[in-house]
């Protein structure tokens, strides 16, 4: 949401009370890719990985160019696409996204699944 009104979010104590406190690493990878996938859009995480602050910028798809990005290996490539292609329906252009990752976890939905219900519910 913060993609779509242009302001800034600050989380802060993100799992401090947790034996591993801080972001997980696929959720730096995901946000890794909405940089990809925006321009001007900043994120500052402490070293902690306890506090961020994202800075929105525009959601251009990179003008339309080939992208890239290796997906966390924790998460499959769904979890990152149920945030990628609902931002997409309000881009500047085409996304032409590559992902690389794993297909099939015990988490999230699989890619057929995935792909029934954005046709669904995009028309």
């Amino acid at each position: 949401m913060s993609l779509l009104s242009q302001r800034q979010v600050i989380i802060k104590d993100i799992r401090t009370d947790d034996e591993n406190p801080g972001l997980r690493s696929f959720e730096v990878s995901l946000l890794k890719l909405i940089e990809k996938v925006t321009n001007g859009t900043e994120v500052n995480i402490n070293k902690t990985g306890t506090r961020l602050i994202l800075r929105p910028g525009i959601i251009d798809s990179a003008e339309g160019l080939p992208i890239e990005h290796q997906c966390d290996l924790k998460r499959s490539i769904t979890y990152f696409l149920e945030c990628v292609v609902p931002l997409q329906i309000f881009g500047k252009q085409t996304l032409n996204l590559t992902l690389h990752g794993n297909t099939d976890d015990s988490i999230d939905q699989t890619i057929d699944s995935f792909k029934v219900s954005m046709i669904y519910l995009l028309s």
